[in-house]
């Protein structure tokens, strides 16, 4: 059961971060009137910012593993289990990159934030996308907590 939980988690993951520098690359051409960050070329900065993202989300993932396993366990219905999953993502990238700037900057700024929107724009996706794995997970887990030969329709 940990197992699929984690590999539920680390699948979304990857996903969300496959979707990151096409999220970044849009952020960066309708949001940032084409001005990438730094100032360098598109393919360099993609791939920099990529290779960053990963680095960075690591505390998002701990507190994504977290969070997951608590809202999986809470036995709410898919829907609700799902909404809160991509509410604690939200929540677990903006901690992460709090920790993440208070780190390796020493200090929280607000404006620094905007860095970060294609990432959470590119986890949410990656969770809207894997709904269909994410409601099975669910009833897995509800199908290991019911007893044997119990049936809660009569």
């Amino acid at each position: 059961m940990k197992q699929t939980i984690y590999k539920h988690l680390f699948f979304t993951w990857v996903l969300a971060h496959a979707l990151h520098p096409v999220f970044f690359g849009i952020y960066c051409s309708v949001i940032e009137n084409n001005q990438l960050f730094f100032g360098w070329n598109h393919f360099r900065s993609l791939l920099s910012f990529t290779c960053l993202g990963i680095i960075v989300s690591m505390p998002a993932l701990v507190i994504s593993a977290i969070s997951l396993r608590i809202i999986l366990f809470a036995s709410h219905r898919p829907v609700v289990a799902f909404t809160a999953w991509i509410l604690s993502i939200l929540l677990a990238i903006n901690i992460g990159a709090y920790f993440m700037l208070t780190m390796f900057m020493g200090f929280f700024d607000f404006s620094f934030l905007n860095i970060f929107i294609p990432g959470m724009m590119a986890g949410v996706v990656g969770v809207l996308i894997r709904y269909k794995q994410f409601v099975r997970l669910v009833h897995a887990i509800d199908d290991r907590r019911m007893p044997a030969g119990s049936n809660t329709l009569q």
